[in-house]
């Protein structure tokens, strides 16, 4: 698996904080209390730039089921964690794990897709898109993990301390993701 960077224009992170000061800072389910707003909003724009398509107008309710329409009218919502320390990736990213919390597993969507950005102490640099899954795929192959639980892939290959899943979750290996381009 090779992972495509895409890095963030100073043009890009602003796009990006303007469209994050539009979604509420109490948004439901949010671990972060509106924190993650601007590593979602690039999480879409990574999307939206291998996928095409369209983001969900942030004025109706569908968008909390799904951020991109691509396609043939696909439905995808997109999930997007943060990275903080530079690896040699390509290998360590074979280790990382996509996840869906499990108070949030009733989405309408048709499809899951993963990213990944990197942070450092002045903000986001790049991401990464890991590819995409069907929701029934997803729930299927994933493993539920439980508040708590130590992840058993943690502090293996330099990965970093041990770490134990903050609240209950569903967990899938980024190998079982479809890291094809649409045409």
């Amino acid at each position: 698996m090779i992972f495509k960077k895409y890095i963030f224009t100073e043009d890009t992170l602003k796009r990006a904080e303007l469209e994050a000061s539009k979604i509420p800072k109490d948004l439901n389910g949010s671990n972060r209390k509106g924190g993650g707003r601007l590593l979602g909003i690039l999480g879409e724009f990574i999307g939206l730039k291998v996928l095409g398509g369209n983001r969900v107008d942030q004025d109706i309710e569908d968008k909390y089921h799904w951020d991109i329409i691509y396609g043939n009218n696909t439905k995808i919502d997109m999930k997007s964690k943060e990275f903080k320390r530079e690896l040699p990736l390509q290998d360590k990213m074979l280790y990382w794990d996509c996840s869906i919390e499990d108070f949030n597993t009733e989405q309408q969507c048709d499809e899951y897709g993963f990213v990944r950005c990197f942070i450092d102490s002045s903000g986001y640099k790049y991401g990464y898109y890991l590819g995409k899954i069907t929701k029934k795929d997803f729930f299927e192959k994933a493993e539920f993990k439980k508040k708590g639980e130590k992840d058993s892939k943690s502090g293996i290959g330099g990965l970093g301390p041990d770490y134990y899943y903050p609240s209950d979750r569903h967990v899938l290996s980024i190998d079982h993701l479809d890291q094809s381009i649409p045409s």
